[in-house]
C-alpha cells in the first residue's frame, strides 16, 4: 500500500512538472518591444491599440488572462480569427517576452516615447558629376591665374 501511494505521488509529481507550461520562465518586457515591433505592431497596433487584430490595451483577455493562455495564443494562434502561430518563428524567451509587455504595456508607450527611427536621406546623384567637374575647371583656372601673377611678381622683382 505504501508503495503504491508513493508511485502515485511520484507520477502526479512527474506529470505536473511535465505538464506544467514554460509560464514560469522570465520574460523582460523591454526585450518584448523589439518581438513586438517586428511581429504583432502590424495587426495590433503600434501602441496595442488593436487595427486589423484586437487592441491589447484595456483588453479583460490580456490583463486578467493566465500567462500560460496568452502564451499559447502567442505560440499556437487563432488561425480562426486570422492570428497566426509564433511557434516556428519565435522562440519560447521571445514569445514570454512579449506576453510580459502585453501584460505591462506601459513598457510600449515609454519605448515608443524615446525611440527614434532615423532613416538615412535620399540623396539625388544625377548632376553631381558636371558641378564638381565645373567646380574643378573653377579652382584649376584661378590656381593657373594665381601661379601666374606670382611667376610675374617674381620677375618683376628681379
Amino acid at each position: 500500500m505504501k508503495n503504491d501511494l508513493t508511485a502515485f505521488l511520484l507520477v502526479l509529481f512527474t506529470s505536473f512538472v511535465l505538464l506544467t507550461p514554460l509560464a514560469v520562465a522570465e520574460g523582460d518586457a523591454t526585450l518584448g518591444v523589439r518581438v513586438y515591433k517586428d511581429n504583432c505592431a502590424a495587426c495590433h497596433g503600434a501602441n496595442m491599440e488593436g487595427s486589423v487584430g484586437p487592441a491589447l490595451t484595456n483588453n479583460d483577455f490580456v490583463t486578467g488572462g493566465e500567462d500560460a493562455e496568452l502564451i499559447s495564443v502567442v505560440a499556437d494562434g487563432r488561425t480562426a480569427n486570422g492570428m497566426p502561430a509564433f511557434a516556428e518563428s519565435l522562440s519560447e524567451q521571445q514569445i514570454l517576452d512579449v506576453v510580459v509587455l502585453m501584460k505591462n504595456p506601459d513598457v510600449l508607450a515609454a519605448q515608443n516615447a524615446v525611440t527614434l527611427d532615423i532613416e538615412r536621406p535620399e540623396i539625388e546623384t544625377e548632376g553631381i558629376l558636371g558641378e564638381l567637374i565645373k567646380s574643378f575647371a573653377f579652382v584649376f583656372l584661378w590656381t593657373g591665374v594665381a601661379i601666374i601673377a606670382l611667376l610675374a611678381w617674381i620677375n618683376h622683382k628681379e
